[in-house]
């Protein structure tokens, strides 16, 4: 059993795209009763040396629903490479929809052409994905969106998951490739953003680790039960 659910949260890591010089993640927002999603974070890094962005650029991102509805526009600073922004999606329940679909457009400043990238959202309280940023030499060791999932053995990283009110942050492991548990340190906590959403915050060193691929494994109760949410991450040199 172990080995089965590791190797699921490994599947989704290989689904991240690559090759495309722009990695996206969306992590839901839940209601108050936990029952529907208001709203998404959409992180993205551009990846590679892209001197096209050394003057910066300009972030567009929507939610299509047939066309496009809502959306966010920001730029990117001279020498940026990351960025997270909320979006508005909320879905009422009860309309039939399974998912949305987050439009990302990234144009660097000049006359380049944009990085773009759809990722389609499942509208299921259930299934929660969580902000991944890292910091260290890559990043002038400020906190940033880590998109990708991918961390240097010299970064430190930091996993967000939305928690609502009635959840208790429980505990976190580090697992390889077949569900065992590594002794790899992982701390636990929560905070509460400016707009009163609860997160579970995680936080750990890899740098123990071999270059590979890795699951991070967070509990927390929620009316009484245990839940888990499984993240694979990739370790870089």
């Amino acid at each position: 059993e172990a080995a089965r659910t590791a190797n699921a949260a490994l599947g989704r890591l290989a689904r991240v795209p690559t090759g495309q010089g722009l990695a996206v993640n969306v992590t839901p927002v839940l209601d108050a009763s936990g029952s529907r999603i208001t709203a998404v974070w959409v992180a993205g890094e551009v990846l590679g040396p892209r001197d096209e962005f050394a003057r910066g650029g300009a972030l567009n991102i929507v939610r299509q629903a047939g066309g496009t509805e809502g959306g966010v526009i920001g730029r990117l600073k001279p020498g940026e490479r990351a960025f997270l922004t909320k979006l508005a999606v909320d879905t009422p329940p009860g309309n039939g929809a399974t998912s949305v679909d987050i439009d990302v457009k990234v144009t660097p400043a000049g006359q380049a052409a944009p990085l773009t990238q759809v990722v389609k959202v499942s509208i299921d309280p259930n299934a929660l994905q969580p902000m991944p940023f890292k910091r260290g030499l890559s990043t002038g060791n400020r906190l940033l969106p880590a998109a990708s999932f991918e961390f240097s053995r010299t970064d430190r990283l930091q996993l967000q998951v939305p928690l609502t009110s009635g959840a208790k942050p429980g505990t976190g492991r580090f697992l390889d490739r077949t569900g065992q548990e590594l002794q790899i340190p992982v701390q636990v906590g929560e905070k509460t953003d400016e707009d009163g959403q609860r997160w579970l915050i995680a936080d750990a060193v890899p740098a123990p680790l071999a270059p590979g691929e890795y699951v991070i494994e967070l509990s927390f109760t929620n009316g009484g039960g245990e839940r888990k949410v499984l993240t694979a991450i990739r370790v870089t040199r």
